[in-house]
């Protein structure tokens, strides 16, 4: 075969290829997308507010009892289980201590 026909039958596998790159890389930033609203440096502090009835109340309040999880769990901004949660299902993923937060 000549040598000047040989990049005219490598152009549909250029394309091709191109074309699966373009996708992956399409799915990479998606997926990064949703990434950012995990544990991103810099982000902007969650401001949650709890109305209670006076200021003893203020002063004891329990923000694990009112969440309903566990003391550990309550910094983290994601996936935070209740305890009934914890209590009945089965855990998937990260079970060390220094994982979980």
């Amino acid at each position: 075969m000549q040598t000047s026909r040989r990049p005219l039958l490598k152009q549909p596998g250029r394309k091709l290829i191109a074309s699966l790159s373009r996708h992956i890389n399409e799915k990479i930033e998606r997926l990064k997308g949703e990434l950012h609203l995990l544990d991103a440096e810099g982000k902007q502090k969650n401001k949650h507010t709890f109305f209670v009835d006076s200021k003893k109340e203020v002063q004891t309040f329990d923000l694990a009892s009112h969440l309903n999880t566990a003391p550990e769990l309550v910094n983290r901004v994601y996936n935070r289980p209740t305890l009934h949660t914890l209590e009945t299902k089965s855990i998937k993923g990260a079970v060390e201590p220094e994982n979980i937060m």
